[in-house]
């Protein structure tokens, strides 16, 4: 796969992160309590299934370890969440803040591995190198 067609397929991965990204730079986000934890579920199972994606499409990991690997990079990327939220004003880094964003990756990688594993076909997997036959 030449790198041009390996950036689209992850593209959408790195375009949601910097949407999370713009919204933990926001001083204050209004609104009930309840409306933060829907958000953080579904900002993290949202990335955790174009992280999933990506994986699927770009490498030849099996379904487990791309599983978890969506589900690690998830996390990661919600610990560098909360420290930025740190800089923030009026913003604080929260341990709940980050349970929610593991429970959304997980939903995610969850929902991912069940419902789009069909969807991805072989041919769409990348293809593997005559050296390792």
């Amino acid at each position: 796969m030449s790198p041009g067609k390996i950036i689209v397929k992850w593209l959408p991965s790195f375009s949601w992160m910097a949407v999370i990204f713009f919204l933990s730079s926001q001083s204050g986000l209004p609104g009930p309590w309840w409306k933060s934890i829907v958000g953080h579920l579904a900002e993290y199972a949202i990335l955790s299934v174009l992280l999933w994606l990506a994986l699927t499409q770009t490498t030849r990991l099996n379904k487990t370890t791309i599983f978890i690997v969506a589900i690690l990079l998830s996390i990661g990327y919600g610990f560098s969440d909360e420290w930025h939220q740190s800089m923030v004003p009026q913003r604080t880094p929260e341990l709940n803040d980050l349970l929610l964003d593991f429970f959304g990756a997980m939903l995610g990688a969850l929902m991912a591995q069940r419902f789009l594993s069909g969807l991805i076909s072989q041919r769409q997997r990348p293809e593997k190198d005559q050296e390792s036959v």
